[in-house]
């Protein structure tokens, strides 16, 4: 069944054919029984449809589906607005925390003498054994 001929048949349905598309088609119609087939499941499947009672919403069904649009987005603005909140709290925590930070890594490495990360985190050359060790401390005063 070729397209432009199965597109004749869906355009007849809705609206009216040019003498010409209406013979081309009749022609098709009377050569092809899918064709005949095809038009008497659609206008069965249109019945169908047609016999179907419409249900209707319940009264003030746009309302509702306003309001409801309305609360999901104070929810999600409520969300954004906690975010940003936080956001507002802890920037100023976060900038003075690596301003500390820095602070901290630069007298490490300054006090050991260590320019290496061993030095930067303040790591000195004693053991733990020598830290434990009684004597070892009673020697260090």
């Amino acid at each position: 069944m070729k397209k432009k001929i199965l597109d004749l048949l869906y355009k007849s349905l809705d609206s009216e054919l040019t003498a010409r598309e209406n013979q081309e088609l009749n022609r098709a119609l009377l050569e092809s029984q899918e064709l005949r087939d095809e038009k008497q499941k659609i206008a069965k499947t249109r019945e169908a449809i047609y016999k179907t009672k419409a249900k209707s919403f319940k009264p003030f069904f746009a309302e509702r589906v306003i309001n409801e649009m309305r609360a999901r987005r104070s929810n999600q603005n409520q969300a954004e607005s906690f975010f940003n909140s936080l956001l507002i709290v802890f920037r100023p925590v976060a900038i003075a925390a690596v301003i500390i930070l820095i602070s901290l890594l630069s007298y490490n490495l300054k006090k050991t003498g260590n320019y290496s990360i061993a030095g930067a985190l303040g790591e000195s050359k004693t053991t733990l054994e020598e830290i434990v060790d009684p004597v070892y401390m009673l020697t260090m005063e």
